[in-house]
Order: C-alpha cells, then sequence, then structure tokens
C-alpha cells in the first residue's frame, strides 16, 4: 500500500487543507504525501551477484544540493546514482534506471565502458528524458593513476559512448579536452538528441579557441560554435572571445541551442558590445541579440556594459535570461530578468529596484536575481533579493507575476514559530507546478532542510524535511516510524526530481531516533494524497477528518457554510477543489457533489 506522512501524529486519514492567504498567494496549513518505496537499502542489486545489495542512493551528510537524487519522467520512469555493498564491505558504484516495472543496472564501476575498452571508476548523476533515455557523465580508469571523462546514452536503444577525452572533437581538428561535470554543461531532449560543451585540446588549440558546443540533432555529434571562430554575419576578425564564450545555454525538445558568449574583434567594444546571446543546433549558427542592441524597459542611448547570462528556451522557442547593464545618470550595475521570442519580441519582467509584485518592496538595487527556471511549457519561475534582505521566489503560472513565497514566512507543515530562511533552485514541470529545495528554522531545533511543492491551486505543502517521521509500514495496523536524516532531491536545469505526473523522487536517507546512528535509505516517489473533500467532521462538531463520509459530514458542513467559516471555502467555481479565499455558493454545490459522491 501507499505510505503516508506521518506529522503531529501518525495520520492515515486524510485532512480538510486549512488556508491562510499571504499576499495573494494560498499557503496549505497541512496535508498528506502519499510515498512509495522503489528501492531500499539492503534489496539485491539487478544483475549483479546476489550478495551485491544496494547500500546507499546518492545522499550525503547534511546535503543541500540541487544537483544529485534521482531523476523522474511522467511515465514514473526513474534515473539514479546507487552505492553497493557486499557484507560489510562497499563494493562500488552504479547508474540505476527504473524503465516501466523493471530496475536494471545501466553501468557500474570496474565493467568495461562502450566505447573505450576500459572500466569505469566513477559516475555523475544521470538525466532522464520522457522517453525513459538515459545520458551521464562518468569517470574512466584509463590507468594507474590516469584518469579521463567520457559521456555515455542509452537514446540509440543500448548503452554507447557519445565523446570522451582524448578523443577526435567533430569539426574542429582537435580532440576533446576536459568534460569536468563541475565546468561543462551535459543536456538530453525529448527526441533523444544531446547537447554538451567541452574543453579541446590538440593540435592548433590556444587559449583563445579551446571551448566548444557540440550537438547530436542531425544525426551524429557535430561542432555547433567554437571559441576564437568568425561569427557569422559580422565583419571579418569579430569572433567568440576567450575569456566568456559558452558560459551558458539551453536546449529544447526541437534541437535549438541558445548559448551566451562574449565577443572580440574589429568594433567590439567591452563596454558595449561584446555580449551577446546566439542560437544553433537547427539552423546555421546566427546572432539572436547583442549588447549594444536596445532591451525593451531600458533605455538605450547611454546604457553601457550589458551581459547576459542564465539563458533559458521552452520547446516553442520562447526565452528567458539576464541582462546587467549601466544606465545613466546613475551608473549603476542593474540587472533585469527577460522574457519572449528573440523574434517576435522580449519583455522585461524584472528589474534591480523595481516594485516587487505581492511584497510591499522593491527588488534589491543591485544583482537581485538568480536561479531562473523553465519549464517546456514556457512557464518562469527566479529567486530574487528583495530591498530588505529577504529573499522569495517568484513566477507567471498564475498569468502573471506573482510572488509564491520569502524568507521569512511560515513554511507549510512545520512547528509554530518556524520560518524559511534559504531557497535552492526551484523547479517546474508542464502541468503549472513547482517543487522548491528549501532551508528553514524550527524553534529549539537545528534548522533543516526540506522541499515543498504546489498543488494545483498554487498553494505549497511539505512533501520532506530533514528531522520529518514517516511510515514505511506496508501493514495499515501497525506503524513503523523512520526519522529522516536527510535526502536528495534533483532541480537542475538539464534534468528534474520533479515529474509531469506530479511526483517527486526523492533519495532519503532514515537514522535511528534513540542514536545518531543511520538505518537505511530509499528511493521514494512523493505525491498530494487527493483530499476528501466530504470528510470534515466525526460528529463531535470539532471539524475532525475520521476517513468516513457521513451525515454528520453534512451537517457539519452546512454549519461552518453557514457562518462564512474560511473553512468551508472548497472551491472557486471551477470544479477544481482550488480554494479561493472566500466562501460562496460555488463552495456548496461543490460540497454537496463530493458528499454525494463519497469523497
Amino acid at each position: 500500500m501507499p505510505f503516508r506522512c506521518a506529522r503531529g501524529g501518525f495520520r492515515r486519514g486524510i485532512p480538510v487543507v486549512g488556508v491562510a492567504l499571504w499576499s495573494g498567494v494560498a499557503i496549505a496549513a497541512d496535508t498528506d504525501v502519499v510515498y512509495r518505496p522503489i528501492v531500499l537499502s539492503g534489496q539485491p542489486v539487478p544483475g549483479q551477484p546476489a550478495s551485491v545489495v544496494f547500500n546507499s542512493f546518492d545522499v550525503t551528510n547534511n546535503s543541500f544540493s540541487w544537483d544529485t537524487g534521482p531523476a523522474m519522467n511522467a511515465n514514473g520512469d526513474l534515473a539514479f546514482r546507487a552505492e553497493f555493498r557486499e557484507g560489510f564491505m562497499l563494493a562500488g558504484t552504479g547508474i540505476i534506471a527504473r524503465l516501466g516495472s523493471t530496475i536494471q543496472t545501466v553501468a557500474r564501476d570496474q565493467v568495461v565502458a562502450p566505447g573505450t575498452g576500459v572500466g569505469y571508476w566513477s559516475f555523475l548523476p544521470p538525466i532522464l528524458n520522457e522517453n525513459g533515455h538515459l545520458a551521464f557523465k562518468a569517470r574512466l580508469l584509463s590507468g594507474p593513476f590516469v584518469t579521463d571523462y567520457g559521456i555515455w546514452t542509452t537514446t540509440s536503444g543500448a548503452l554507447a559512448l557519445g565523446a570522451r577525452e582524448g578523443d577526435p572533437a567533430p569539426g574542429t581538428g582537435a580532440d576533446y579536452g576536459d568534460l569536468d561535470p563541475q565546468v561543462y554543461s551535459l543536456y538530453l531532449n525529448n527526441n533523444a538528441h544531446i547537447a554538451f560543451d567541452a574543453a579541446l585540446a590538440g593540435t592548433g588549440v590556444t587559449a583563445t579557441n579551446d571551448h566548444a558546443i557540440f550537438s547530436d540533432n542531425f544525426g551524429s555529434i557535430a561542432l555547433l560554435a567554437r571559441e576564437g571562430e568568425q561569427i557569422p554575419g559580422r565583419p571579418a576578425g569579430v569572433v567568440h572571445a576567450d575569456d566568456g564564450a559558452f558560459i551558458e545555454f539551453g536546449f529544447n525538445d526541437p534541437g535549438d541551442v541558445v548559448f551566451v558568449t562574449r565577443l572580440s574583434g574589429p568594433g567590439i567594444t567591452s563596454t558595449v558590445s561584446d555580449s551577446a546571446i546566439f542560437h544553433a543546433g537547427t539552423a546555421a549558427e546566427s546572432l539572436l541579440l547583442q549588447a549594444s542592441e536596445p532591451l525593451p524597459g531600458v533605455l538605450a542611448p547611454g546604457v553601457s556594459r550589458i551581459i547576459f547570462s542564465d539563458v533559458r528556451i521552452d520547446t516553442a522557442g520562447q526565452a528567458i535570461f539576464l541582462a546587467s547593464f549601466r544606465e545613466p545618470p546613475s551608473n549603476i550595475v542593474r540587472v533585469g530578468v527577460f522574457a519572449g521570442s528573440f523574434t517576435a519580441g522580449l519583455r522585461l519582467l524584472a528589474a534591480d529596484g523595481e516594485p516587487a509584485p505581492g511584497t510591499g518592496t522593491t527588488y534589491a538595487t543591485q544583482g537581485a536575481f538568480s536561479n531562473l527556471a523553465m519549464s517546456d511549457t514556457g512557464r518562469i519561475a527566479f529567486e530574487a533579493r528583495l530591498a530588505n534582505g529577504d529573499r522569495a521566489i517568484f513566477t507567471d503560472l498564475s498569468g502573471s507575476l506573482t510572488m509564491l513565497v520569502r524568507t521569512g514566512q511560515h513554511p507549510p507543515g512545520t512547528p509554530a514559530g518556524s520560518a524559511f530562511n534559504f531557497f535552492q533552485r526551484a523547479t517546474l514541470n508542464n502541468q503549472g507546478r513547482i517543487a522548491l529545495p528549501a532551508a528553514v528554522t524550527i524553534p529549539g531545533s537545528p534548522a533543516a532542510n526540506g522541499v515543498w511543492m504546489t498543488d494545483a491551486g498554487g498553494a505549497l505543502h511539505q512533501i520532506i524535511r530533514a528531522g520529518d517521521t514517516i511510515d514505511i509500514d506496508p501493514d495499515p495496523a501497525t506503524t513503523d516510524a523512520r526519522v529522516v536524516a536527510d535526502f536528495a532531491f534533483r532541480s537542475t536545469p538539464a534534468s528534474s526530481g520533479l515529474s509531469d505526473s506530479n511526483e517527486i523522487a526523492i533519495g532519503v536517507r532514515f537514522r535511528d531516533p534513540d542514536t545518531t546512528g543511520f538505518l537505511a535509505t530509499a528511493v521514494l516517489v512523493a505525491s498530494l494524497a487527493t483530499p476528501c473533500i466530504a470528510d470534515v467532521d466525526d460528529g463531535t462538531g470539532s471539524g475532525t477528518p475520521d476517513a468516513a463520509v457521513t451525515i454528520d459530514d453534512l451537517l457539519y458542513y452546512l454549519t461552518i457554510f453557514a457562518t462564512g467559516d474560511i473553512a468551508a471555502d472548497v472551491d472557486n467555481g471551477t470544479g477544481t477543489a482550488t480554494q479561493d479565499g472566500a466562501v460562496t455558493i460555488d463552495d456548496l454545490l461543490y460540497y454537496i457533489q463530493r458528499f454525494q459522491a463519497g469523497c
């Protein structure tokens, strides 16, 4: 059976969600979360000797990173990195996938890596697309004390090498140099194509031409752009500069690559025109936007030193990016968030010093924005620093830019007096949900990390939190409480633990509630339970659900509806159980409908 979250007692029933309002954004007081264990430490590793079992799943002590943890797609497929053991001894690491209902070992260390003749040494977290294809970087043990990185994919139906340090780099006359994942990116789209950037090495390579972007969008890996390369359509000698080429890029399903670069050459000055955004991948390389060109919402005359960064692109070619600039007369460096189409028009979403919607204050005056995120359907989210020092997450999921949450606000599912104090990179799916890793302060307890997710109405719910307790006993008559010590949740631009089925994949490590020892680790899939709207009272008139729908529920609801109690707010007229902060006839009609349906 599914496992349910246990907060404030081990509840298996589903409570009616109380709602508070914060600047127009609904914040759910609490809800049940359903957990599905996928794999647990101690279970056998598929395709390995029976004595080899799982030991852990990419969870480190007190971690708060956004680039580890399982990746998940809408079909429920998962891909993650795992550590193995045999008896009491560690027995290596590997890449694990659950495709459909089958868990399989895709690759493991000390096994010969396809296309190389040598064994894997270590792995980076895998990327997963909606069709169950994987891509990942791994380090090879090429000789005594000699390691190098490579890229592998399953897009051809079998695990195959895509690129390796030291192998020829197509279109360059040189070899692949460094593929270090701390510096160079890898993307996999839903049409089974990859894009990546890499250092170059070998004949003719200097500091002015040693970085390039590649993609296999045309069937095989090909060069898209390179440092020192002539810019198409620009005067001779205008090239991608060597001190800032390809610092950011995005990749979408049609195969478009947009990237940020710096220019150098005749007519290019560092105060006006040396930053640019380019397009490649589905057509010849082309310049989309140069720093000397006007930007919407920014006064072009006198503007200097525009620098682009953090570019993202959706399936339709809509983009979001940051641009910094000096605008007279103050010449203070400001940053703006821009979105839209490079061909049909861009718009300024937010800028340093401008009013921040829903906050009662402004964005900070310098460098306010970070952690841009964009779904394949063009919905956006970003983090901003406010003039009063708070941090906040903004999104356009409601149709206009609104604040989702800010530091200092009470985190749903936590004790009174708790507050958000730090956010990591938010991630969005194509169904309009946001997952947000965050750190919280809790009175009388150490600071804790957690993940929160929005429901269909935009309200935040706690999914998991370090120090939280969940019940992993499949028997509904008994409880096996496990304390969450640490967890890993993925929220990178290339891959995420939030799926389009509105589920979240998490790697979790449990600890003994009576000691500091660790008991087990697991890969869990978590989702918000569908609330039983009709179950509102147990006959005591206290508003306590009892996992049953009876005449007591109807009588209690009619009472709170008649008094205008906000607890009677169950629908906004859409029939989707979305609260709107008001009690109207829509709520009564929807409640009666759910009561007649038995939930």
